[in-house]
């Protein structure tokens, strides 16, 4: 009797010890399995955004291989930097929304099946047998993981204030119950900046008065929020619009004998805007001038004001003449045998560019004319607006070099604009006309020719040549040789009172250290930056130098040296031409326009309109199934099920 109660103690605490490890075993299984099959991945995500933006990112939901899980819904949590929430989102495994403030796009989506378990255990009398537990409905695959990948964008972001906020993503698996969570790093929503753009303008002065040739407008644009666009109105009408940052200048077509108002409108990437304007009196551009004239003798007549041009003539005979200057930027309007596209035809023959401002010069009087003219000096001024194709506030490649500017004259027996050259004594129009002398005064700003008789005139240049880089022949193969050239600058166009940057095209035939590259032979006052210890690459390679040109320096063409030193190398020097113009002076007394009203601080974005609350989106109908984990926990308790029968027989 004892021996058998001892053999029984022995069974129970035997059966003890298995029904307690059976049940941690459970345990365990069931409160790790569901993180394990089911994962969240967030990509895409910014790490800050503007206030009023939406907010959007790439969310995964993976599934494991050999799973099935009947995912029901995915709702995303928008918390703020002390934990609380400031909205839930939620949308069907399918991308359809279910709350409002959310827009869901179904990338990829996981494949549907079922699951099934069974297990192998000893049942007394029938031994030993297979037992099936059931089967599931669910999403994934038995062989590999896949996913859910979703395009997320939560539009109600654009309604928080500037702070940080996190997400917290919870997988339901349509029991009510999340048990997949995923917390993703913080997103800073900023402060939308409201500094407008910066808008000056150089020139003209506000209040000023102008010819129809003297039609630059100059300024600058700057915008800390990056700049969406420009816009340039004359009269109330656009003419350009562009949208880079910087300095700019513009040729004004505009409206002669009257008041001409020029606005600039400077808009940046978040609508903050500037507005700034000037008024300008355009003359007409017409100068009628009666004069009694001397033979042998020089008589001038100044149409700089109204049409930028100033004649000198001498006459072979006395008496009363009528002198007229009238002056346009459409050729056709002072005679219409031809065009301003014509005239570009003619000029682009010789290599260069029209700048479209024309002047017709005629002498009427009853013994003095223009037939009987010992000689007469023509001088036509040009702006800078003219000579800057590109309209970036300086001349580069591509814009048209001051120093190579020509008068062309139209010849009205042959219909052909005819280029007057420098220097010599040569005839044109069929040898008709003789031209003594031409230059330019870049000084100034204008081009002259001294020629026998006067009729329509023009004026065009060749542009500024892109830099030619040197090419030079490398070393052979472990010999190294030390030659350093400097390749064509071209001549470089300063104002009085500015800086420029000088490029200088660089070609080494080896790697070459320590190098100095500066600037020689400056005129007194004239400073330059010097780079020391630069070096080299082998082959091309371009240095730059800022050079600072004094406000009272005398406008003019100055000669530069350029020095490249080395102590492998040597010293290599090339000249250069420095155009150092001299702006017009301003009027004494401009009155200022208002500055532009300020945007006011206090608007209020209203938030996007929300979705009807009211509205039900039917689910899709949930299944059940058996995910892996809880079938393994189900197999395990098979042996104690059947050791407790077994006990129960004894």
């Amino acid at each position: 009797m004892a021996l058998g109660e001892s053999i029984v103690k022995h069974i129970e605490r035997k059966s003890s010890i298995s029904i307690g490890l059976t049940l941690l075993i459970i345990t365990m299984l069931i409160l790790s399995g569901p993180a394990a099959a089911v994962s969240i991945n967030v990509s895409s995500l910014p790490t800050k955004i503007e206030q009023g933006n939406s907010l959007n990112f790439i969310l995964d939901t993976n599934i494991s291989a050999g799973e099935n899980i009947p995912i029901y819904n995915i709702t995303i949590n928008v918390m703020n930097s002390t934990g609380n929430s400031v909205g839930n989102y939620t949308f069907y495994q399918n991308g359809t929304a279910i709350t409002s403030g959310i827009n869901v796009s179904l990338i990829t989506s996981a494949p549907f099946g079922y699951g099934y378990r069974y297990g192998y255990g000893y049942a007394v009398p029938l031994g030993y047998q297979n037992y099936t537990f059931g089967y599931g409905y669910g999403y994934g695959n038995s062989t590999s993981s896949s996913k859910f990948e979703y395009n997320i964008t939560i539009t109600g972001f654009s309604t928080l204030s500037p702070g940080n906020y996190s997400l917290r993503i919870l997988v339901d698996t349509g029991t009510g119950n999340y048990y997949t969570t995923a917390t993703v790093p913080v997103v800073g929503v900023s402060a939308v900046s409201v500094t407008p753009p910066a808008v000056t303008i150089t020139k003209p002065a506000n209040g000023s008065t102008v010819g129809i040739l003297n039609n630059t407008f100059e300024g600058s644009v700057t915008a800390v929020n990056g700049l969406a666009a420009v816009k340039l109105y004359l009269n109330g009408t656009l003419v350009d619009s562009w949208s880079s940052e910087g300095n700019f200048s513009r040729a004004m077509n505009y409206t002669s004998g009257a008041l001409n108002v020029i606005k600039i409108e400077a808009i940046d990437n978040y609508n903050n805007t500037n507005v700034s304007e000037v008024s300008v009196y355009v003359n007409q551009p017409v100068v009628v001038v009666n004069k009694t004239v001397i033979a042998n003798t020089t008589t001038t007549v100044n149409g700089i004001i109204n049409t930028s041009t100033e004649i000198e003539f001498v006459p072979a005979v006395s008496g009363n003449v009528l002198v007229t200057l009238n002056a346009s930027t459409n050729v056709s309007w002072l005679d219409n045998r031809t065009s301003n596209t014509y005239f570009s035809a003619n000029v682009s023959a010789n290599g260069r560019k029209a700048l479209n401002g024309f002047v017709k010069i005629e002498l009427n009087g009853t013994k003095v004319n223009d037939s009987n003219l010992r000689y007469a000096v023509v001088k036509m001024y040009y702006s800078f607006a003219q000579l800057d194709q590109n309209g970036n506030g300086k001349l580069d490649p591509g814009d048209i070099n001051p120093a190579a500017l020509h008068i062309y004259r139209f010849c009205s027996a042959t219909g052909v604009w005819n280029a007057i050259p420098y220097n010599t004594n040569a005839t044109i129009c069929n040898g008709t006309v003789t031209v003594y002398n031409s230059g330019v005064n870049t000084t100034e700003g204008f081009v002259w020719a001294n020629l026998s008789r006067l009729s329509l005139y023009g004026m065009a240049g060749s542009v500024v040549p892109a830099p030619t880089p040197v090419i030079v022949p490398v070393a052979a193969p472990g010999v190294t040789t030390h030659e350093i050239k400097i390749g064509s600058i071209g001549n470089i166009t300063v104002k009085a009172g500015a800086n420029v940057t000088v490029g200088i095209p660089l070609h080494s035939a080896s790697e070459e250290p320590d190098v100095n590259i500066y600037l020689e032979n400056l005129p007194s006052g004239w400073t330059a930056e010097q780079l020391k210890g630069v070096t080299l690459p082998l082959g091309n390679s371009k240095a730059e130098i800022e050079l600072m040109v004094p406000e009272n320096v005398t406008g003019g063409t100055y000669k530069v040296l350029i020095a490249v030193a080395s102590a492998w190398f040597g010293k290599t020097e090339q000249k250069f031409n420095v155009i150092v113009t001299t702006p017009a002076k301003k009027p004494s007394k401009v009155t200022p326009l208002p500055p532009p009203a300020k945007k006011p601080s206090n608007v209020t974005i209203p938030p996007p309109a929300k979705k009807p609350s009211n509205v039900t989106i039917p689910p899709p109908a949930k299944k059940k199934g058996i995910c892996g984990p809880t079938l393994i926990a189900l197999l395990a308790a098979v042996p104690l099920a059947l050791r407790l029968r077994r006990r129960r027989r004894v």
